[in-house]
């Protein structure tokens, strides 16, 4: 379960890596990571005067600015503002939304909306959300940065007291919508427009009476100040002493704490008096000195890192009523939620049968069994609401758990429900495919898709821990089973030489009786593999990542062909295309890419398919992957067996390069001598020339991961 401490010492954003203590190479069984948290908050004085850079340093380096905002006039200021960095070339664009639009959609549709405007504008994973609105779009806002490309950079403009105070916590949990959807946050930035909140001059309304009242509880020296004369203050000196009480609240209590952090009652009952009088009322016409003004523009920075911790535990028979393994997550008077992959009866009738088996016996609360289909086109935002309902209508809080039960898909899927879910209800992952067991089951990463963009939304969410039984791996087709060796085939390429070498002298047998010692070696190995990599960058703020290995040109040809190519197929075409760009930018030698190829096409795997032109895989690159790494190419590409390393810009490689791989694997494909790349393909041989380019790239050089299982590794 993931834990959290304080700390105080400051310092950079960054994950903390820490790997289990040692064991022999492909026996690691455990993910363990820590990630430093921050939370600013800055009160500030003419905020959008241009020139202030305040919120220009609240984006954090961010080039593309989406905002919400549900107030016209503020909406020009803010464009006013933007629009003065963009002209200085601090700015690429920004866009603002009118949060009125969103209030008539229900459901998660203003969600969606907020999405989409954030893809029309080419958002990416370096880029920023901003909201200036009421509570409502503030919501809105912030879940849909948390999950746009599983989290993006969110800041919040408060000009109001009560929504302030609901803003103060460290996860940010944001509930909105019908279902209700949370969304955890990072790194929570909030701005408060000193001005607008000041500037009000009407009296003090009733959910700021409770805000008032509520910080007083806490806060002596507002106490005192109300004590002496609150009747006599004008709202805007109430105002200014409640800003210096929170000031003073956070700093002493951290954000986060919610006995202090509260947002007002939905129906404000007469509060119970504490040290203040039995009403504030609008101010008396005389006048009447007001306490000292001391500075309210302040800043205030605090840190606390999150562990996060989980076992991937092999287990035979591991939906059998009376095995160990799973009893050991299911606490007495559990409710559970199983959702299960329908793709074989025997596998939703022995869930059952296992949680019908410990109700008799009093273990559970009680339990529902829901069956899923599985298919590319089932992982929607659309599915993930129909379960969160399901799991809101059972009540499910944190004693309770949800299980997944199948192939990748649905693992994905109830992941990004578990992390979505009000309750905070944990939850497990039982996988039955091979994908499942080595690759979806083992990391934090979940998601479903919206528009038939692969993954668009998502969070970094881990399971309590990942129970693999190899014994479903006997029920799957052999397509399948040859697309799970697809994920193998990737991170051996690039983290185990002895893993590769084991699929390329075994795969053949890997399903027979005397092949068994050796699968078993390699699952353990591809799975502790798995963990390596995760481990270094588990929430990937870092942009270049292994296992994307294969990925970015992967999900591109699922999409175009229209799902007809397996997961693990359109992977298998992005690893032998990436391994020829590969050589194109002197990081592979040929024969190592020629090895790969033909490891995978012995395997029964394509190495091409014609769903997609050599034209329309740049294009792809340009507004799909550089997006989604920060506007850098990044392209995991293998320098020799076992051995990772990248293309990190797209100035590297060119459309000319691609061309010439991509006709080369449809020769080797079809038996057809390939056909000279065109004059276009040759004329835009650099990314110069491309039109469709979504940022600046910046010069980079591949820099090459070291040896895996090497602990004593430097930051990359």
């Amino acid at each position: 379960m993931p834990t959290t401490t304080p700390v105080t010492v400051p310092g950079p954003s960054h994950d903390v890596p820490r790997p289990a203590a040692r064991s022999g190479p492909g026996l690691k069984d455990s993910f363990r990571a820590e990630l430093i948290d921050i939370f600013e908050l800055r009160m500030r004085r003419n905020l959008f005067s241009p020139g202030n850079p305040t919120l220009l340093r609240a984006f954090g380096g961010a080039r593309r600015i989406l905002a919400v905002c549900d107030r016209p006039e503020q909406g020009r200021r803010l464009a006013t503002y933007l629009d003065h960095w963009r002209d200085r070339g601090a700015l690429d664009h920004h866009r603002t939304v009118d949060g009125r639009t969103l209030t008539g959609l229900s459901g998660a549709d203003p969600i969606r909306a907020v999405v989409r405007a954030a893809v029309t504008d080419r958002l990416g994973r370096r880029d920023a959300f901003l909201s200036i609105a009421g509570t409502e779009s503030t919501a809105t806002t912030a879940l849909a940065a948390a999950m746009y490309r599983r989290y993006a950079h969110a800041v919040r403009v408060h000009d109001d007291l009560p929504a302030l105070l609901a803003s103060l916590h460290w996860d940010a949990r944001t509930v909105a919508g019908d279902p209700a959807i949370a969304a955890a946050g990072r790194d929570p930035f909030v701005v408060v427009d000193v001005d607008r909140l000041l500037g009000d001059s009407g009296p003090v309304r009733p959910d700021e009476e409770w805000a008032l009242r509520h910080l007083a509880s806490f806060d002596d020296v507002l106490a005192d100040q109300l004590d002496r004369g609150p009747d006599r203050l004008r709202p805007s000196v109430l105002r200014r002493a409640a800003l210096g009480a929170v000031t003073r609240l956070l700093r002493r209590y951290g954000p986060g704490d919610h006995r202090v952090w509260q947002p007002p009652p939905t129906t404000a009952p007469e509060p119970e008096p504490v040290r203040t009088p039995a009403s504030i009322p609008a101010p008396m016409r005389v006048s009447f000195p007001a306490p000292a003004r001391a500075s309210i523009l302040t800043s205030v920075r605090a840190y606390q890192i999150r562990e996060v911790s989980y076992q991937v535990t092999f287990a035979s028979g591991v939906l059998d009523p009376d095995n160990p393994a799973l009893s050991a997550y299911l606490p007495a008077g559990a409710r559970v939620l199983a959702v299960v992959d329908d793709y074989s009866a025997e596998v939703t009738g022995a869930t059952r049968r296992t949680l019908a088996a410990r109700s008799r016996r009093g273990r559970l609360g009680g339990f529902t069994v829901l069956p899923v289909r599985s298919s590319p086109r089932g992982k929607t935002l659309d599915a993930a609401e129909e379960l969160l309902r399901t799991a809101q209508r059972m009540r499910l809080g944190p004693d309770d758990r949800i299980l997944a039960v199948g192939g990748g898909t649905v693992l994905d899927l109830v992941g990004y429900v578990a992390a979505c879910h009000p309750g905070g209800t944990p939850y497990l992952r039982i996988p039955t495919t091979l994908v499942g067991l080595v690759d979806a089951g083992v990391g934090l990463k979940v998601g479903v898709d919206l528009d038939g963009r692969k993954n668009l939304l998502g969070a970094y969410h881990a399971p309590m821990a990942c129970l693999c039984d190899p014994g479903f791996l006997a029920t799957l087709p052999d397509a399948e089973f040859r697309c799970g060796l697809a994920e193998i085939v990737k991170i051996a390429l690039v983290r185990d030489a002895r893993l590769y070498t084991l699929v390329e002298e075994h795969h053949h047998a890997l399903r027979t009786p005397d092949g068994a010692p050796v699968l078993d070696e390699v699952l353990r190995r591809a799975v502790a593999a798995m963990l390596v990599e995760l481990e270094e960058n588990p929430w990937e703020r870092r942009l270049r990542r292994l296992a994307d290995f294969g990925h970015e040109f992967g999900h591109v040809l699922e999409e175009r062909s229209d799902y007809r190519l397996r997961h693990g197929e359109a992977v298998a075409i992005g690893m032998a295309l990436s391994c020829r760009l590969g050589v194109s930018a002197g990081r592979l030698p040929l024969a190592v890419a020629e090895r790969a190829e033909t490891l995978l096409r012995r395997i029964g795997l394509p190495t091409y398919d014609d769903c997609c032109a050599a034209d329309e895989l740049w294009r792809a690159l340009r507004t799909h992957v550089l997006p989604h790494k920060g506007g850098e190419l990044h392209l995991a590409v293998p320098i020799g067996i076992g051995l990772g390393g990248f293309v990190d810009s797209i100035d590297e490689i060119g459309a000319a390069d691609l061309h010439r791989a991509w006709a080369a694997l449809r020769a080797l494909a079809t038996g057809t001598p390939p056909a000279p790349a065109g004059p276009e393909a040759d004329s835009g041989s650099r990314s110069g020339s491309d039109s469709d380019s979504e940022s600046d790239s910046r010069s980079g050089s591949a820099e090459w991961a070291v040896p895996a299982w090497t602990w004593d590794r430097g930051s990359p």
